[in-house]
């Protein structure tokens, strides 16, 4: 299964709830840049989970999300008295980590719906989505993909018409952003709980019914596109702050940071300009040490 990946159009952070997480309000697309996830099932050995990443994660299997998943799934299965087989989820990483494209988020979510139909809808919509919650903000998105309003801690989704087909550059710096110092440094900025008022929230309303293109449709809502996580992202990372100078230079149309980054992005009008864009920035020595995908909303 596909694990697809995602930008952030816009993130507010709209103030702190009481278990001290943060409200946001987030519009995100799936893009087709993905990872690919499989699981093996074995019924002849004792229940247990593992998973094989390939040597793209250097981090401890039980801390793994998909492993979480799955540990997650089996928990809630367990109270059902299901006899469990042997797991063995494999993973193909092309999702760069600490980008804020939610690779590990997405493979998560894969293996949620791998498990939910290998065993046969033992849960309903919402208690998935249940499960997904527990996991990262993140998850519950990647249960349905395509472009959604998330708010709250990521848990109340709100399914607005798809902008298939944007034409994307992206560029991903070989550092990575550490989302909590980011969220650290946001919250020493300050931020206003109010400032995200009506219309902040009319723009769902100009992706479901405007009758122009995705891109127009996009550019129609361009002074609304802000991440409040950028400015600290640029402050811990500078690399993030000349990446997007790098990317405007190519004629982008909208060029900003997913998530807390550290990967960025640009918009362009046509699959062409995208493509000369990719060339140019491959060849760029100031992104030498950085990874450049051409990827669509999808």
């Amino acid at each position: 299964m596909k694990a697809y990946a995602k930008i952030n159009l816009l993130l507010r952070i709209c103030g702190r709830l009481s278990n001290g997480y943060h409200r946001l309000i987030t519009l995100m697309h799936t893009i087709d840049l993905c990872d690919e996830v499989e699981i093996e099932y074995d019924s002849g050995k004792a229940f247990g989970i593992s998973v094989d990443c390939g040597h793209a994660l250097d981090i401890d299997e039980k801390s793994n999300l998909c492993y979480l998943a799955a540990d997650a799934f089996f928990s809630r299965m367990n109270k059902k008295n299901e006899i469990m087989p042997f797991v063995h989820i494999r993973v193909k990483k092309n999702i760069p980590s600490q980008a804020g494209l939610g690779g590990g988020s997405s493979d998560a979510a894969c293996v949620l719906r791998l498990l939910q139909e290998h065993f046969g809808k033992p849960f309903s919509k919402r208690q998935l989505h249940s499960i997904a919650s527990t996991l990262g903000a993140d998850v519950p998105f990647f249960l349905y993909g395509g472009c959604a309003v998330c708010e709250g801690t990521g848990e109340i989704i709100t399914r607005v018409q798809s902008l298939d087909g944007l034409q994307l550059i992206i560029v991903k710096p070989s550092e990575g952003v550490m989302t909590p110092q980011c969220f650290k440094l946001a919250d020493e900025y300050g931020f206003d709980e109010g400032k995200i008022d009506d219309e902040y929230f009319s723009f769902a309303d100009i992706l479901d019914y405007s009758q122009l293109e995705p891109l127009d449709k996009v550019l129609d809502i361009k002074n609304l596109l802000i991440n409040d996580l950028e400015r600290p992202a640029r402050e811990l990372m500078p690399k993030i702050g000349e990446v997007i100078d790098i990317i405007d230079e190519q004629g982008s149309l909208h060029t900003a940071m997913s998530g807390s980054g550290s990967a960025c992005f640009g918009l362009f009008t046509s699959e062409e300009d995208a493509k000369r864009a990719f060339d140019s920035l491959s060849g760029d020595q100031r992104l030498s040490d950085c990874r450049i995908y051409h990827s669509v909303t999808c």
